[in-house]
């Protein structure tokens, strides 16, 4: 990953952490950072930064926590 995708990696991180109520599983900063990475693998840097920006708000949005949030990004990269 290049500096530009690890800092985004790191924000969105972030993010997550002030937006998405905690799940009964944590997830830590690696679980995102694999999660992300098979995001990047299926669907290219830009869909991926997009997913996961839309990702996070939704659960924002939903008040769903970061076990859902997980779920989703599975899915994400699954397609």
């Amino acid at each position: 990953m290049t500096n530009k995708t690890l800092y985004f990696l790191s924000q969105t991180y972030r993010q997550i952490q002030l937006s998405v109520e905690k799940g009964t599983t944590p997830y830590p900063h690696s679980d995102f950072a694999h999660q992300f990475d098979a995001l990047l693998n299926a669907v290219g840097e830009e869909a991926a930064r997009a997913l996961a920006i839309n990702l996070v708000e939704e659960a924002a949005t939903a008040n769903e926590n970061t076990d859902y949030f997980r779920r989703r990004m599975a899915e994400a990269a699954e397609v």
